[in-house]
């Protein structure tokens, strides 16, 4: 028994050292999402609710220019990417630790093998219009495995997976460069960014196949995660705010036909057609009102976060890009190009305080980006006098004497103020009031802005 008592002991003395030694996970909603209504139309005008955001002629524009960027990668003047930007990745391979999903640093050994896989020497080695056929990932190097900066670090460690750009949906078009040199990965240049893909993932296109895409009338989805099922009734993918598909010809009662991209016997793309829930898409562009952009932002809100896409959810800029892809509005993938895409108002050097007030005076509901390096947020109206925000949101920092600096989580698409988690003990000063970190907010409707590739 006594030997018993001293093992017990010294196992429960060993939770107290881990225990003393973790960073735990704070628990609880950060109070904004019960102080604030987490339901867009609240945030609308009702004088306005139907007023176009963008004139006519505006969002003509801007919707022909994001079809330009969409179907850029099947240009037939398409050239590939210069090699030292290709495989930029390689050098930061070598510049410090990468961990790997057992959360050790990559060996020599293990970033040599990336390195050879690249096949560097022999790029560019295909040019060849495609389009992806099923949901995949954009990578980083040639790799499904993470490439993590130290875990131990606070905000490192997951989801931030280094090697992880995007996901990129079915139906994409894309033009493939290279191959690996084991043969399973293309480098591929999609309308958004250029990496590694599957080969499975992709199929190479014809004319025929490129003049069905680029009919001219397109769907986009007005609900998230709607099932697709083709022709024969099998399951292809599921399909949220931000996805564009072209409109088959001949309609179906009370459904949408549209057509999707299938891998026949030899590899290639083809046409095939598929159903599509009649009160889950819309014709594209939607009208881009207040209306429209508050009901897409009620079916976006508690979705979960998902770095560069990760498990097919959304980060920060992925959120706005699908928002405004549904009115036409052509966005980048990254957060700090964003908010080049309007015009910009520097708030750099500013009081927190002014800067708020600043986007009070100065923003419009629903057409304004609020920037900080690293993330980005939609302006969508006030409440109390204080600004709110629309966001996908990982979470806030903390700092404490016992656990040094820390994420109090929030995880998931939410409105917010520009305080969210002032009430937190250990909310890190100044750094945990967004006000203090934000340095520009840009105007997406103001004549001249630039929304195009």
């Amino acid at each position: 028994m006594p030997g018993a008592v001293v093992i017990l002991l010294r196992f429960c003395l060993l939770l107290l050292l881990f225990a003393g030694c973790s960073r735990p996970v704070p628990q609880g909603e950060i109070a904004d999402l019960n102080l604030l209504p987490q339901d867009a139309w609240y945030y609308v005008d009702p004088q306005t609710v139907d007023r176009p955001l963008l004139e006519p002629s505006q969002q003509r524009d801007a919707a022909l220019r994001f079809l330009g960027r969409y179907f850029g990668p099947w240009r037939d003047e398409a050239r590939p990417m210069p090699a030292d930007k290709a495989f930029a990745p390689l050098k930061g391979l070598f510049e410090r630790p990468v961990y790997g999903s057992n959360l050790l640093p990559y060996s020599d050994e293990e970033k040599g093998r990336l390195v050879d896989l690249c096949d560097v020497s022999r790029y560019p080695s295909l040019a060849l219009r495609a389009v992806t056929v099923r949901d995949t990932d954009l990578r980083a190097l040639p790799t499904r495995r993470p490439g993590f900066a130290d875990p131990e670090k606070a905000g490192e460690g997951y989801p931030f997976d280094y090697f992880q750009y995007s996901s990129i949906r079915a139906n994409t078009p894309l033009h493939i460069s290279h191959r690996s040199a084991d043969g399973a990965w293309y480098f591929v240049e999609t309308p958004d960014a250029a990496g590694w893909l599957p080969v499975p993932d992709a199929a190479p296109v014809d004319e025929a196949f490129i003049a069905r895409f680029r009919a001219g009338r397109y769907l986009t989805v007005v609900r998230e995660k709607v099932p697709l099922l083709d022709s024969d009734g099998n399951y292809r993918q599921s399909l949220s705010i931000g996805a564009l598909l072209p409109l088959a010809d001949s309609p179906v009662k009370g459904d949408w036909r549209v057509l999707i991209a299938v891998t026949d016997s030899r590899g290639r793309a083809q046409v095939r057609e598929a159903l599509l829930a009649g009160e889950a898409a819309a014709p594209w562009p939607l009208p881009a009102t207040p209306a429209t952009l508050a009901t897409l932002v009620n079916q976006m809100l508690g979705q979960p976060y998902g770095w560069g896409g990760l498990c097919g959810d959304r980060d920060c800029s992925a959120t706005l890009q699908d928002l405004f892809a549904a009115i036409g509005l052509p966005l980048p993938r990254n957060s700090a190009r964003q908010m080049e895409r309007g015009r910009t108002i520097s708030l750099e050097g500013l009081p927190p305080a002014l800067k708020e007030e600043r986007l009070l005076a100065q923003g419009k509901p629903f057409m304004t980006l609020v920037g900080m390096r690293g993330h980005v947020m939609l302006y969508i109206g006030r409440k109390d006098g204080q600004a709110v925000v629309l966001h996908t949101q990982w979470g806030l920092r903390t700092r404490s004497a016992r656990h040094g600096e820390g994420r109090h989580l929030v995880g998931k698409t939410v409105i917010t103020s520009l305080q969210p988690g002032r009430e937190l003990p250990h909310l890190q000063k100044p750094e945990g009031d967004l006000r203090w970190r934000i340095d520009a907010i840009s105007l997406l409707h103001e004549p001249g802005n630039k929304t195009g590739p």
